[in-house]
């Protein structure tokens, strides 16, 4: 019986997500039984891809937070074609259609941030609220659980404490790596949150291209956008 899954004809893929030969669903990465590492991390980006093709970014999102908690060290040859995938979730975030459901991306990403268990808990919490950050800024109209905030004392960090915490735990250059995928997608600009070093990232963008590529993002291939991502990241 053929799949009744499809990808939308003409939906442009995620130039920061791997593209599926077929159509995917959960049966991807569920047959992978434990495996959380790099061949699991490739499988959930695949999905994400396949999902926001699809037509369901808030999925998409969802398999990208699998993604960015996968076991790996940052050595991992994977990484080098798909960086962890903060670009993705921006992209997704920012490039869904009004018809498209994807839910409160800034209250999610708090909730995930706040109710994060093992394993690796501290360092995915602090993914998380890396996230939230640049939802926080795609989607300024959205509003916060303000009942958590006030029952729980949830203190909201700004992108200087999300930086260097990021910097401690994390993957080497993966803070700089999260501050230009915030930076550029979301426009942000004049945030007196912004830190020392993610401001030095931002100016550097001028002339790697990834700034101007995401601002003209409708333009050239998808493959050429990957590049210049892919070049920023490494600089």
């Amino acid at each position: 019986m053929p799949s009744l899954l499809k990808h939308i004809e003409g939906t442009s893929p995620c130039p920061y997500l791997p593209i599926p030969v077929q159509v995917l669903n959960s049966v991807h990465t569920r047959s992978l039984g434990r495996e959380r590492g790099p061949v699991f991390y490739l499988a959930a980006l695949e999905y994400a891809q396949s999902l926001w093709l699809q037509g369901f970014p808030a999925r998409s999102l969802l398999l990208i937070n699998r993604a960015l908690g996968a076991e790996m060290s940052g050595s991992e040859a994977v990484l080098q074609d798909w960086p962890l995938p903060y670009a993705a979730a921006a992209w997704v975030m920012g490039h869904r259609s009004e018809d498209q459901f994807a839910g409160n991306p800034r209250r999610h990403y708090q909730h995930l941030a706040t109710r994060m268990v093992e394993p690796r808990k501290e360092l995915r919490t602090w993914r998380a609220w890396a996230c939230w950050h640049m939802a926080r800024s795609i989607f300024p109209e959205y509003p916060a659980d303000e009942k958590q905030i006030a029952e729980e004392g949830v203190i909201e960090p700004d992108q200087a404490t999300i930086f260097g915490e990021l910097t401690r735990l994390g993957h080497p250059g993966e803070a700089e790596l999260w501050s230009r995928a915030a930076n550029a997608e979301a426009g942000n600009s004049g945030d007196p949150n912004v830190s020392p070093a993610s401001a030095a990232g931002r100016s550097a963008q001028s002339g790697n291209g990834y700034t101007e590529d995401c601002s003209n993002r409708t333009n050239g291939s998808v493959h050429q956008r990957k590049r210049n991502f892919h070049r920023a990241c490494n600089e």
